[in-house]
């Protein structure tokens, strides 16, 4: 595609310059967000399990501990997500996103991404 041809095709989207704008801001922010989760997690498997990721630091627990912690912390956000997220399912927010019209509460939605 020819230059003329992206400009051409850029002044039919008619997208203010503040929407690109919003779109990098955003982007960054969940990069530096991804970023600092990643050191987070490494520090806590270091401080925790002394190992330097979850493959080695799960390797070194017992096979009962193995099978319990996943299991506990899928119980965990399985109730956070109960608890905060009220009567909503998850299947129920991704209709909402994708058929028009239909509402869906920020905090359910909030919840059932956090706890995921």
């Amino acid at each position: 595609m020819t230059h003329a041809r992206v400009r051409i095709a850029l002044h039919h989207l008619r997208l203010p310059i503040h929407v690109g704008g919003a779109a990098a801001l955003v982007g960054a922010l969940a990069g530096g967000f991804a970023i600092a989760f990643r050191a987070a997690q490494a520090a806590v498997f270091v401080h925790l399990y002394r190992a330097p990721n979850v493959l080695v630091a799960f390797a070194s627990l017992p096979l009962p501990l193995r099978v319990l912690v996943p299991a506990a912390g899928g119980a965990v956000a399985a109730a956070l997500a109960a608890w905060i997220g009220g009567e909503r399912s998850m299947a129920e927010i991704m209709e909402a996103v994708a058929v028009a019209g239909r509402r869906i509460s920020v905090p359910a939605a909030l919840a059932k991404a956090g706890a995921s």
